[in-house]
């Protein structure tokens, strides 16, 4: 679990793309374990995210407590139209970029090294957010690692 857990957690952070109080992004999220497949992953005991726009930027803000109990904080902002993320994990920046396809749809590229690590792929149906969490191996193919459902909290 500890070392999928950044990418899940960067991968939840991206969650945020909304454009007015009417997105349909904007608002507080909390996992729904019966819904989620955690892969090889232990499932959170706990995990909320508060996606918000401000100045032209999404915020996302995440706090998650591991099964282990360990807490982490994710935080991540990004220009509405998609472009370069400052990722800031457990205190630490990350290096990531968001791409915007369509309003219901971000796709959140990781990158280690200035290198694809991993894709995680957002999709709004209903009042349902739906996350794949995608790993990229060392010999550049993918892997699905997880797929989780947030349920819209308000």
């Amino acid at each position: 679990m500890i070392k999928r857990l950044p990418v899940f957690c960067i991968a939840v952070a991206s969650l945020a793309v909304a454009a007015s109080a009417a997105d349909p992004h904007i608002g507080t999220w909390k996992i729904n374990d019966q819904k989620s497949n955690y892969g090889q992953n232990d499932p959170p005991r706990e995990e909320t995210a508060v996606i918000s726009e401000d100045a032209g930027s999404y915020h996302v803000a995440i706090n998650i407590i591991a099964n282990n109990g360990e807490k982490l904080s994710v935080e991540i902002t990004f220009p509405l139209q998609g472009g370069a993320a400052k990722v800031i994990l457990g205190g630490r920046p990350m290096d990531s970029s968001v791409e915007v396809p369509n309003p219901n749809t971000w796709i959140m590229t990781l990158l280690v090294n200035k290198q694809a690590a991993g894709k995680n792929i957002y999709t709004i149906i209903g009042k349902e957010l739906h996350l794949k969490d995608i790993v990229t191996n060392a010999d550049g193919t993918d892997e699905v690692n997880a797929e989780r459902v947030f349920d819209l909290q308000k």
